[in-house]
């Protein structure tokens, strides 16, 4: 009777809480966040802390933090899944995150490995970045690759924490010399649905990512895999339980909402960077606004951002 557009219905303590849709979406700029975060003291040199967006509770900032607790921020899992469909603000959250870790960490403390089917058409900037090792992956043989090294990186790595009687990379790094010092890796995988539909990139995938999603958090190893189709073809059952932090944006229906969050919800999101975050340990679905930032924003920071590192 009232014309309202119900968004969600949440329970809590004493009260149920009610989400319901504006007239007019207010624009969160990613530099404003940026301005508000708070950084660990050892920052721009480490930080495993990335900034996903502003609650939609409180305003607070939400962060993924894949390392240790830093600065009161729980830690979450190591690997992550993002959905969302076209138009759901997708794009926008990987550009940010990849953006975050390039300036708060140096490029002898975080590498960047990113598969794009693409072509790189969405990252053209990182391929400037000091963090980015080699060039952007954009072919099958060379992505399978990829894996297959990193995962005979993370059994040297481990070999190494063994050896130096230690569990996590930063207990590590804080035992050796500087010019032994192993730098935390960071694999992306955009657009995943489109190559996952050929079966021998699937077993690949499927392969390795289980591999890596066993040991790979003491070797200090990350995985960000990003589709826009979360259904059970490009999302074999065994990867999924891998990525155990999912950042999910407006999917198309209640049955991929469920694949994904284990939970309906996100088909009822509005879009253009409203996130639904189940991130590991934290126990429920957080939802938060993913920070806006034009292709102008971003060529920018990301210009600042190199400029820095010189």
């Amino acid at each position: 009777s009232h014309a309202v557009d119900v968004i969600n219905v949440l329970a809590a303590p004493m009260e149920i809480i009610i989400m319901v849709k504006r007239p007019h979406r207010a624009i969160l700029r990613l530099q404003d966040l940026w301005r508000r975060r708070q950084l660990p003291l050892s920052a721009p040199e480490s930080n495993t802390s990335l900034l996903l967006g502003a609650k939609e509770a409180d305003g607070e900032i939400l962060y993924l933090n894949v390392g240790n607790e830093i600065g009161g921020h729980q830690p979450h899992g190591p690997h992550t899944l993002i959905a969302g469909e076209t138009g759901s603000g997708k794009g926008v959250l990987v550009q940010s995150l990849l953006l975050d870790i390039c300036a708060t960490n140096s490029p002898e403390k975080a590498r960047i490995r990113m598969i794009d089917p693409k072509a790189g058409i969405d990252f053209p900037w990182l391929r400037k970045m000091p963090h980015l090792d080699g060039d952007l992956i954009t072919e099958q043989s060379e992505a399978i690759q990829a894996l297959e090294e990193l995962v005979a990186e993370m059994e040297r790595r481990n070999r190494l924490l063994a050896d130096a009687g230690v569990t996590k990379l930063d207990n590590y790094n804080n035992k050796v010399p500087a010019s032994e010092r192993l730098p935390r890796i960071w694999l992306f995988h955009d657009e995943l649905a489109d190559w996952m539909m050929i079966p021998e990139y699937r077993d690949a995938v499927d392969l390795n990512a289980s591999r890596l999603g066993v040991k790979a958090r003491a070797a200090g190893i990350n995985l960000v895999l990003i589709t826009q189709r979360p259904d059970k073809d490009a999302l074999p059952m065994q990867l999924r339980a891998n990525l155990t932090n999912r950042l999910v944006l407006k999917v198309a229906d209640k049955r991929n909402s469920i694949l994904v969050l284990d939970e309906p919800g996100a088909e009822r999101l509005l879009g253009r960077g409203h996130l639904a975050a189940k991130l590991s340990g934290e126990g429920r679905v957080i939802l938060a606004q993913v920070p806006f930032s034009s292709e102008e924003d971003i060529a920018e920071l990301a210009q600042l951002i190199s400029n820095a590192h010189r």
